[in-house]
């Protein structure tokens, strides 16, 4: 646990992090409207938090941090469990959740022409995103994200690849599909999406399986990448693209 007072010198380096606010308060409650507590992006805990209030409130950093997003809790706590660590009431608490940092990452492994296509939704839905590529003129036409020329071999110049982000895989004529995938499991993201033919999936499964991973690792692939709304074209084909990247995004909130 850490104070708040050095979260604070924290700030100015713009590092990812949550507040949590106690909005309001209701019978027994320690606790005040105004007071704070935080955690960074590393998980580190800043205020004194104990109890079932602290497990609340550390399980909805966690929330916060991995969606990306700020929102209102109400911890509420029985009599009956109250009693057992000497309280009269139970208690029921509002906490605003305020995330700042920029939120869940879309890596577009491709820098091809549905890619342009791509950006330009998620840009309307408030996705942030980065496009992978290993050809700098392919790159130089991207607009509205940020660009890293990788080496596929060396596995050098890839971006900070987090536990909550999405990544796509949409490389030019599917050559370099399998280092992607490559670099995804090494990482671990919420979402692995990868756009492919039955057929080209079939000779790519092959070659996946012969890398060392396994049928559950596979699975984890969205492929073909996309909600199934009868796409067809390559407009419709980045609609449903994003389409399935919401909703894994909100599913949870479902």
């Amino acid at each position: 646990m850490k104070t708040l007072k050095e979260l604070m010198k924290q700030l100015s380096d713009n590092k990812e992090y949550v507040l949590a606010i106690v909005v309001s308060a209701k019978s027994s409650s320690f606790r005040n409207p105004g007071e704070i507590y935080a955690m960074d992006e590393n998980g580190e805990v800043y205020g004194n938090l104990k109890g079932a209030f602290g497990e609340f409130v550390q399980r909805n950093f966690r929330r916060a941090l991995y969606n990306g997003e700020s929102f209102l809790e109400r911890f509420t706590e029985f009599r009956s469990d109250a009693g057992k660590h000497g309280a009269t009431c139970g208690e029921r608490t509002e906490v605003f959740f305020m995330y700042q940092g920029v939120g869940p990452m879309v890596h577009i492994f491709g820098a091809g022409d549905i890619t342009s296509l791509l950006l330009s939704v998620f840009r309307v839905a408030g996705l942030n995103c980065t496009v992978i590529d290993d050809d700098e003129t392919f790159l130089s036409r991207i607009q509205g994200a940020k660009t890293y020329k990788v080496d596929y071999g060396k596995k050098t110049g890839f971006p900070e690849i987090k536990p909550g982000d999405f990544c796509v895989i949409v490389t030019r004529g599917h050559i370099r599909d399998l280092e992607a995938l490559k670099i995804c499991f090494s990482k671990s993201p919420r979402y692995i999406g990868m756009i492919g033919s039955e057929k080209k999936n079939a000779e790519l499964k092959e070659q996946f399986i012969a890398e060392g991973f396994t049928e559950k690792d596979w699975k984890r692939i969205s492929t073909p990448i996309g909600l199934d709304i009868g796409a067809n074209t390559p407009g419709e084909i980045a609609i449903a693209i994003a389409a399935e990247i919401i909703f894994e995004k909100r599913k949870k909130e479902m």
